[in-house]
């Protein structure tokens, strides 16, 4: 992006700016700190929508003997069940959900969290920390991020330009 301001011409790659960012930011400050849901793998689908639906979750965490196995997002339902023409109170949450549970540190970067969500074809990681689920970082949370030092980054650029010309 060239900004110009009188005769002052600077050149500015948000992308770089944003590529900075992310691989200098924690998983763990930019996730937001909703709680997670955690679903009984032997309950079925409807107790699962019933359950997103009270709660406006879109997503699950799986449990089975008290481990988390997987997860069931709104997309499963939709691709597994509904699409395949199923029968929601017949088909148990084991049987579509997506395992195994793929998760980040909350210790990774920014970075580290889109590099594994663009891998893995996903929208969101279950955060760890000591071995426990502590949030969720999702594709919204990139964005969030992004547009959080995008405004930072803009205004410390207009800053700077403002000084620079008081100098003169």
């Amino acid at each position: 992006m060239w900004l110009h301001e009188r005769n002052l011409h600077v050149f500015i790659s948000w992308d770089l700016v944003y590529i900075f960012v992310l691989s200098k930011k924690k998983v763990l400050e930019m996730m937001r700190k909703d709680p997670l849901d955690k679903i009984d793998s032997k309950l079925t689908v409807t107790a699962a929508a019933i359950i997103m639906r009270q709660r406006s979750r879109s997503i699950l965490i799986v449990v089975e003997d008290g481990k988390s196995i997987g997860i069931v997002t709104e997309t499963d339902l939709v691709r597994r069940v509904i699409a395949e023409n199923l029968v929601p109170t017949e088909i148990k949450v084991r049987e579509i959900m997506s395992t195994p549970l793929i998760t980040i540190d909350s210790k990774s970067t920014v970075l580290d969290a889109a590099k594994k969500i663009q891998k893995y074809g996903i929208r969101g990681l279950p955060v760890m920390d000591n071995d426990r689920i502590v949030g969720m970082f999702t594709v919204t949370d990139i964005a969030l991020a992004v547009a959080r030092e995008s405004e930072r980054d803009e205004s410390l650029v207009k800053a700077v330009m403002r000084s620079s010309y008081a100098n003169y």
